[in-house]
């Protein structure tokens, strides 16, 4: 499997060049469909389009998918990155792959219930003071509102207040912006989201 990512990887050089993602879905398409599958079905959900609201460039090089995948992967994983996200989510998707480890039913039932939260925030949740969509804000919200996930349904007024915090954060800034691929930048500002999502109020 390394081998044929690495010779797919290297021949990908004339025409457009794949995305990551894109080459992902090429490697594992032949040795799990229930992932490409999940990860089809949910990057084509209509909730989740209109949070992320993708350049017709993103939704073509399946940028919709590989959000789901970080998703589950920084969910499963419990942020255990390793190098960049580009080549944690490689490793986890290829492990997940050759171990068949994956419950689907569960992580689509989660998936369900965090965009059921966020969808009547709309396009905003997700995005910085520029207007642009942040992947960085969207590792930890996605992944902070999934680990209090039973709480926020249980008091659902508090999830837009606690997220306008976690936006304004100085702290939570200084993880996002350049480098922000890398392992200690990723892990460091779902730590932090964590601790502006926790609910106090009812934990």
């Amino acid at each position: 499997m390394d081998l044929r990512y690495e010779l797919f990887n290297r021949l990908n050089t004339g025409g457009s060049p794949l995305t990551e993602q894109e080459i992902r879905n090429c490697i594992f398409r032949g040795t799990s469909t229930k992932f490409n599958e999940f990860l089809t079905i949910n990057a084509e959900r209509a909730e989740f389009i209109s949070l992320i609201e993708p350049t017709h460039k993103q939704f073509e090089e399946k940028y919709l998918e590989e959000l789901v995948l970080r998703f589950v992967a920084l969910h499963v994983s419990g942020l255990k990155v390793s190098k960049t996200i580009a080549i944690f989510l490689t490793e986890f998707m290829k492990t997940s792959v050759e171990a068949d480890s994956l419950n689907f039913s569960e992580l689509q039932i989660l998936f369900d219930r965090v965009i059921r939260i966020l969808s009547p925030l709309g396009r905003d949740v997700f995005r910085a003071k520029n207007g642009i969509f942040s992947s960085s804000l969207y590792d930890g919200i996605m992944i902070g509102i999934a680990h209090f996930i039973d709480a926020y349904e249980a008091e659902p007024d508090l999830v837009k207040i606690k997220i306008n915090n976690l936006k304004t954060s100085k702290e939570f800034e200084k993880y996002t912006g350049t480098a922000s691929s890398s392992k200690e930048r990723v892990m460091g500002r779902v730590r932090i989201a964590m601790k502006f999502l926790i609910q106090t109020e009812s934990i």
